[in-house]
């Protein structure tokens, strides 16, 4: 964690730590494509009574926005922090976004008036592989599939049997 003075935010509160994990708590650089990934937030509130809302957004290596998500905890929307330190974690799911490098911006916002306590760019950074291994969703695909999210669809096909031949 970073030392107080050189914590990014004001008198209201200061980022301490931005780090990616795995399901087990494990801090990683690098998860597979099928695991969800979650972003924890670790910040202090300084000042009491104070409405919050950390944010997190997501960004692929070409800067395209992949998304930006607000913590909307029932037990926080509409209720001040009182001061003490917190910590937010967010779980993106498995097979959601495309592999790739994942940059993170990290925000703890207030309202009204409407502002940022804290913003640091590119706070974190992950890589998610994906492995054309026997379980993985590309079944036997042996190339990158394009996008830049990735769920898992649920597909139907049903066999109708032989084509019929127009004019027969």
């Amino acid at each position: 964690m970073a030392a107080p003075e050189h914590s990014t935010g004001d008198h209201v509160a200061r980022l301490r730590r931005l780090r990616v994990r795995d399901e087990k708590g494990n801090t990683t650089e690098t998860i597979d494509i099928r695991q969800p990934i979650g972003i924890e937030m670790t910040y202090d509130v300084l000042a009491s009574d104070q409405l919050l809302w950390p944010l997190l957004i997501f960004y692929n290596r070409t800067g395209l926005c992949l998304v930006a998500s607000l913590e909307l905890d029932q037990e926080w929307r509409g209720r001040p922090r009182p001061a003490g330190r917190y910590v937010s974690t967010a779980w993106i799911p498995g097979n959601h976004v495309a592999a790739g490098v994942v940059l993170v911006d990290a925000a703890l916002r207030a309202a009204p008036p409407a502002r940022a306590h804290f913003l640091e760019r590119h706070a974190a950074a992950f890589h998610i592989i994906d492995t054309p291994d026997d379980n993985s969703d590309r079944g036997d695909w042996d190339r990158d599939l394009p996008g830049v999210v990735r769920p898992v669809l649920t597909w139907n096909t049903t066999y109708r049997g032989q084509p019929q031949i127009e004019g027969a």
